[in-house]
């Protein structure tokens, strides 16, 4: 829009300013310009003019279009006409005209007509081209955007080959634009993972961790989002020890940056585990080949003594944060940002203590090791495997006979609305994330009593959060609180329907280790009342499933 007007104002100047005397265009741009440094309008083509002839033409169309944009009338002539007239008065090979027309280009695609976008957009590329020549920032930012507008219109090999080729120019430019050259590469991958090849987006996302290193330090680069989504890719490609590499690290990086109580350091922690949970899986399948066995074989702690060492560490950071975010004043609650960290929390915490029961032996009934391709191999083609989604679920979730929690589930999914934006790369390729649950291994490396005192933990801290985020949802609607700043009323909503889920997911595999802890004889601590330890245990059972009616009635309501 705002090189359209630029180009309508422009067009409307252009036969006055051929006839007009130059002592009036002078003043014309005495009066458009004003004084160096004022601005005129917050419109973000403000600049301050300069007076040789050339710009004040610019200068004065500038100021034209400026004021058609502030009183609410941008387009006095059709975008055609416009550029008809800048054709005819400044030609095709100047700056003004060719990004109007890209910016026609971009408003066909917008519309949805591809066909004529392409060919727009495929005229200013070889304008630019002639222009500037073909290692030219503007060039390789009309090729890619080309490149998605072939993607776009079913082409998406030479869409995805063109965007790749304008990253390229910029990557090997003298002075990098990193912020550009990274949303590139990240969409570029992105692309590879939606068109089911995420084997080719490594290459991007590597690449765009390389730029960021040099541009942020070493840290920041393996703190980041790009990190975490190169993670995911190497899972789907099958590559889970590098993949473990990279999610350690990543939280060596966080700890430096965030330190060691900070909630994404404990996000960290659980993720290390669970891709050392899942490696140890695809481990014991390959061990059922000796030669294999033996080339798997290494030194040091296990991969599930160590996955349960990150476990312990991500619960007593969520323990910690949760207990800290709890705390109010003498006259006043907690603040709304405590309340939505503690929200954050008690999640993580119900997380780390399910982990924690599946390293105990007691998984999630529905949790399956996700179908990945040997590393090296395609992808490409397969269809997601049973498990290998984060979503992916047994239909038998209440293991007692009833069908409360299925129903919330369903009720709530229903309730939810629909959101228009591209999956996360781990839904499509394969990732592991902090919903992902894996079975458990046929030697478990934590004591049942253990995992029953977390989820117990977690239980419990899952329900003081969500209760304190009702009372302040409440707060918030009768005038008496406000939101923390970025965070608005849906997106705490949301974080309580999820954390109601985790409650419910943390009851079930409760009730789970306590007929495991029935089967197994463990009884009690002593030992020496077997018969008053079992009653005890019974009861728990019958209150665990009593809260599961609870939470599943809140939700369904």
């Amino acid at each position: 829009m705002a090189a359209w007007l630029l180009a309508a104002g422009a067009a409307a100047q252009t036969a006055a300013l051929a006839d007009a005397p130059a002592a009036q265009q002078a003043g014309g741009l005495a009066a458009a310009g004003g004084p160096p440094g004022e601005p005129q309008t917050n419109h973000p083509l403000e600049y301050d003019p300069v007076t040789n002839e050339h710009t004040a033409k610019m200068t004065l169309a500038r100021t034209a279009a400026l004021e058609l944009y502030n009183a609410g009338n941008p387009s006095p002539h059709r975008p055609c006409h416009a550029l008809d007239l800048l054709d005819a008065n400044y030609g095709p090979k100047h700056w003004l005209y060719v990004s109007a027309l890209q910016n026609l280009a971009l408003s066909y695609e917008a519309r949805g007509d591809l066909p004529q976008g392409i060919a727009t957009m495929e005229r200013v590329l070889g304008l630019r081209l002639e222009m500037f020549g073909p290692r030219h920032f503007l060039y390789a930012d009309s090729l890619f955007a080309l490149g998605h507008m072939l993607r776009k219109s079913g082409r998406a090999a030479e869409g995805v080959k063109l965007m790749n080729e304008a990253a390229r120019i910029l990557e090997e430019a003298e002075k990098v634009q990193a912020n550009v050259v990274l949303f590139w590469l990240t969409e570029i991958a992105g692309c590879h993972v939606g068109d089911g090849r995420p084997d080719l987006a490594v290459g991007p996302l590597q690449r765009a961790l390389g730029h960021m290193a040099s541009e942020k330090g070493d840290e920041a680069a393996a703190a980041s989002a790009v990190n975490e989504q190169l993670i995911d890719v190497l899972v789907g490609t099958g590559r889970v020890v590098e993949a473990v590499a990279a999610a350690e690290s990543a939280l060596a990086a966080r700890r430096k940056l965030f330190g060691d109580t900070a909630l994404v350091v404990a996000q960290s922690e659980l993720r290390v585990a669970q891709l050392e949970l899942l490696e140890e899986h695809i481990r014991q399948q390959r061990q059922k080949e000796p030669a294999a066995a033996e080339a798997t074989a290494q030194p040091g702690p296990s991969l599930p003594l160590r996955a349960l060492q990150h476990t312990e560490a991500a619960s007593r950071i969520a323990t910690f944060t949760a207990d800290e975010c709890s705390r109010g004043t003498m006259l006043a609650g907690p603040p709304s940002d405590k309340v939505v960290k503690r929200l954050r929390a008690a999640h993580t915490l119900g997380s780390a203590a399910k982990m924690v029961a599946t390293l105990a032996g007691v998984a999630d009934p529905g949790a399956a090791v996700p179908a990945l391709p040997a590393p090296g191999t395609s992808a490409a083609g397969k269809e997601p495997a049973a498990g290998s989604s984060p979503s992916a679920k047994s239909s038998s979730w209440w293991p007692f006979g009833g069908r409360a929690k299925s129903a919330a589930s369903e009720a709530t999914s229903k309730k939810a609305k629909p959101v228009e934006a591209a999956a996360p790369a781990a839904a499509s390729s394969g990732g592991v994330t902090l919903s992902t649950q894996l079975p458990a291994l046929a030697a478990p490396v934590a004591e049942l009593p253990l995992a029953d005192r977390r989820l117990e933990e977690a239980a419990a801290a899952l329900a003081g959060a969500a209760q304190a985020g009702k009372e302040l949802m409440q707060a918030v609607a009768a005038g008496r609180k406000q939101l923390p700043s970025g965070v608005s009323g849906d997106e705490v909503a949301g974080l309580l329907v999820e954390v109601a889920l985790q409650q419910l997911d943390v009851l079930e595999r409760l009730g789970l280790v306590l007929q495991a802890r029935v089967a197994s004889g463990q009884l009690g601590a002593g030992g020496s009342a077997p018969g008053a330890a079992n009653t005890d245990i019974v009861a728990r059972h019958r209150r665990v499933l009593e809260q599961q009616e609870r939470v599943a009635a809140e939700l369904l309501g």
